[in-house]
């Protein structure tokens, strides 16, 4: 008989394979009840890996479609600002750091503006624009095309970083990361930058909220053994984060203040 966990992990990978699956499917695939699947995809639901549907499940839209900035802005702030004050506590005098761009980066930002003799790349407009007038930090924006979410890609964004050759720390802002998907985002030019970046960074740091722990998206980013640490919420899913953890991946969980 499968494990319950196992099982759940099964059924999303399933559901990512086709547009939707029944209960009554699921339930002859498995050899168990569709009591027992409903509680499958309740418990999946809430973890935000699938969305129910009359009759069964179907991947959940924010999985297929990426949110505005405006909408990231709204989601999760408390869980956010955990987490970008600890990682920000991670940012020491005279380090070089690369940030990309995003929601909780840019909280990050917010935090770093008075540490000295500090050096920060970034392919983020948001984050540019919050460091800039900091007379400590000297701040370089790559150039290349701008997305909606205020993040430079392209090929001019990758000529730049192919410039740079070495930073302490990249703390790098995810929209999914998983023990069986490794690190994604929306957008694969963003993912292939961020793959870019993970090359030259003698520590890559993950700052994701809880929502994005067990998820992924579109476009995969790299494996989790090419992450040093994640930095997420006290609440994220417990058996995700020993999978991670069993990958080799550090998790630092942070409790909300």
């Amino acid at each position: 008989m499968m494990l319950p966990d196992d099982r759940r992990r099964e059924i999303v990978q399933k559901v990512r394979s086709t547009s939707f699956l029944s209960i009554v499917d699921l339930s002859h695939e498995f050899g168990v009840s569709e009591m027992t699947i409903r509680r499958d995809l309740d418990w999946l639901e809430h973890m935000g890996r699938v969305r129910r549907v009359r009759g069964g499940a179907v991947i959940p839209d924010d999985q297929l479609q990426e949110l505005s900035y405006a909408e990231k802005q709204l989601a999760g702030v408390e869980r956010k600002s955990a987490v970008a004050r600890r990682a920000a506590e991670m940012i020491n005098p005279g380090d070089a750091v690369l940030l990309t761009t995003g929601t909780t980066i840019r909280l990050i930002a917010q935090h770093i503006k008075t540490v000295d003799r500090l050096i920060v790349v970034t392919n983020g407009v948001d984050i540019a624009y919050e460091l800039a007038p900091c007379q400590s930090i000297r701040t370089t924006l790559i150039g290349g095309d701008v997305r909606r979410s205020y993040a430079i890609v392209g090929l001019g964004a990758e000529k730049d970083l192919a410039g740079i050759h070495y930073v302490n720390k990249l703390f790098m802002g995810v929209d999914g990361i998983s023990s069986l998907h490794g690190l994604t985002t929306h957008h694969p030019m963003e993912a292939r930058l961020y793959s870019q970046m993970m090359s030259i960074a003698d520590e890559v740091i993950v700052v994701a909220d809880s929502s994005k722990v067990g998820r992924s998206t579109f476009s995969f980013i790299s494996d989790i053994s090419s992450a040093n640490l994640l930095v997420t919420n006290a609440d994220a899913d417990p058996e995700e984060c020993q999978r991670l953890t069993d990958s080799g991946l550090e998790v630092e969980l942070v409790a909300l203040s």
